[in-house]
């Protein structure tokens, strides 16, 4: 009689859903395997020039960031908050620590008539495959042999 492995039962994605009061959401898919799928909508951000250098800061997700243009701190924005994002999944498994709002001083600033040019909503969708180890199983390890005498 052949001995059979028991069947592992599938892991279902596990899934979160963050929702703020003003539309903004951020999703959180666990498929396993280390492998997680982040998506955010309709982040808004609030770009202003401080100092020379233009910040862009989140509202729903208190992340901020400069640049030397308004391209420049859009562009390092969106890295910025992919690499904090990677950050938080490696370390916690999830992004709840990330999701905080900025506090109420930016939230004013944001509404503020003056800024109204430099305001700018923001989407992304984020995949990572994350490792628990470093990739040693790239080395070659070669082992020496006897010499013969």
């Amino acid at each position: 009689m052949a001995h059979r492995k028991p069947r592992r039962a599938k892991r279902r994605p596990v899934a979160a859903l963050h929702k703020h009061a003003s539309g903004a959401t951020a999703v959180h898919v666990d498929v396993g395997n280390g492998s997680q799928v982040v998506a955010c909508d309709n982040l808004r951000v609030l770009i202003t020039k401080q100092d020379g250098a233009w910040l862009a800061q989140g509202l729903e997700i208190d992340y901020a960031i400069d640049g030397d243009s308004i391209p420049d701190v859009k562009t390092r924005f969106q890295t910025g908050l992919a690499m904090t994002i990677e950050s938080n999944l490696r370390v916690n498994g999830h992004i709840r620590e990330l999701l905080r709002t900025a506090p109420q001083e930016i939230w004013a600033e944001y509404f503020d008539a003056k800024n109204t040019l430099h305001r700018f909503t923001h989407s992304q969708v984020m995949v990572a495959q994350l490792q628990q180890h470093l990739p040693f199983d790239q080395i070659l390890f070669v082992e020496a042999k006897d010499k013969v005498a």
